[in-house]
């Protein structure tokens, strides 16, 4: 899980601002003055960075992938890119790379012995903010009536509904993938980290094999519940209980030159860089803003361990301070605004996946009107509709010709196959 940490580690790609647009091999750069903090503007502003994969062509429909602060898939330089992957040159294809890229950010909620000032990181790096700057490169390119069309997955799915939950007016279309909806899943119970029971099931001597790896690692903690969560990333469903098994012996054993190979080959050691980078701040916000409704159902210092969930509390800890001491309100979930708009959704979920609960989707997908809700016999990468062709056709017939046209109608048959009963 680590639910959004698609980390594709295109961290460090330099990014040059632009004032006005240009043409150039990686697509059309440009910025546009927006306010550090929506709420309070006397704070100034900063050149928000968005990108174009072709120039803009107002007689085309407009398409913005939406990324957030767990997400590496768009970063700047990489629009042309997914133009070309997701997209055609039926459409204007608009990324923003996003707050964590704004070099302007990181130095103000800096302080002088080298800290961060979490307060004002809250401030400036919440959803909220994330989500007017969507709304302003809207208005920036299609003005302020204009509508355009959304399509993301994972935590960039759930900044889509945050988006729409607050600017629905503004969108024609949405295509959401692979999405976590925390709040659903505490309002429901769900904990989507199974680690637990995945270990019981591993025999009856990997639960005390974890155990000793605990006490063998406890000086690392943080990093070793890091590696169990990342693991799952990295093999297939098949593959998965070999590894695992394989991975607890090593750790029983103390197998300290193992740890730091798997750190090495789990990314962990590149998170904790990006952590400790500035973009760190960032991504912490947006973390605290996926745990806290989930840290209200569940006990993390017990006998059971959840490696992911403790993952995402140790990254969020700056933050959820903050929200102990009365500092920042906890985050809002407003499912009003979706109930209310008329802008169509694709939701596309996957039956394996172990990071977005079936059970939210239905449950988010009762409340919305306009909706096809496909559950894939798949997991949360998509492999199989990816591998099949389908994955990024379907996206392309809905975005261009909606829930309920003939060209909808015969996509929809050809995902039948892949289709999961439940």
């Amino acid at each position: 899980m680590m639910y959004r940490v698609i980390l594709l580690l295109l961290l460090c790609i330099a990014y040059a601002a632009h004032s006005a647009p240009q043409h150039a091999a990686e697509g059309v750069s440009a910025s546009i003055t927006v306010p550090m903090d929506y709420q309070q503007p006397g704070l100034g502003g900063f050149p928000l960075r968005y990108e174009l994969g072709r120039p803009f062509d107002a007689t085309k429909p407009t398409v913005c992938i939406v990324a957030d602060g767990q997400q590496f898939f768009l970063s700047p330089g990489s629009v042309a890119k997914l133009q070309e992957k997701w997209f055609d040159d039926r459409f204007n294809v608009v990324g923003i790379p996003g707050r964590m890229y704004a070099p302007e950010l990181a130095q103000v909620c800096s302080l002088p012995d080298g800290g961060t000032n979490w307060l004002l990181a809250y401030r400036l790096y919440n959803s909220r903010q994330w989500c007017r700057d969507i709304d302003a490169v809207r208005q920036h390119l299609l003005g302020k009536t204009g509508r355009i069309m959304l399509f993301g997955g994972s935590g960039g799915g759930y900044l889509i509904l945050e988006y729409l939950s607050r600017f629905h007016a503004h969108v024609k279309r949405a295509f959401i993938y692979s999405t976590p909806i925390p709040p659903i899943d505490a309002s429901l119970g769900i904990l989507k980290d199974t680690f637990p029971t995945d270990v019981a099931a591993l025999g009856s001597d990997y639960t005390g094999l974890l155990q000793q790896a605990l006490v063998n690692f406890a000086d690392q903690r943080p990093d070793l519940v890091m590696l169990l969560s990342r693991q799952h990333y990295f093999h297939t469903a098949d593959e998965l209980p070999k590894a695992r098994r394989d991975l607890l012996c090593k750790l029983a054993d103390g197998d300290r030159e193992a740890f730091s190979s798997k750190k090495e080959a789990y990314q962990v050691n590149a998170i904790n860089n990006l952590f400790a980078s500035s973009k760190g701040p960032a991504i912490r916000v947006r973390m605290y803003e996926f745990i806290y409704p989930v840290l209200q159902i569940v006990t993390l210092d017990g006998e059971m361990l959840y490696p992911t969930l403790e993952m995402e509390r140790n990254s969020a800890l700056p933050v959820l301070q903050l929200c102990e001491q009365g500092k920042i309100a906890a985050p809002e979930w407003d499912v009003q605004g979706l109930r209310a708009m008329h802008a169509e959704l694709f939701v596309l979920t996957a039956a394996h996946d172990k990071a977005a609960s079936l059970m939210s989707h239905n449950l988010l997908v009762k409340g919305v009107p306009k909706v096809i809700h496909f559950v894939a016999k798949d997991d949360h990468i998509l492999k199989s509709l990816t591998s099949a062709g389908l994955f990024h056709e379907t996206v392309r017939t809905f975005l261009i010709h909606g829930m309920h046209s003939n060209a909808m109608t015969k996509q929809m048959k050809k995902l039948e196959t892949y289709r999961a009963r439940h």
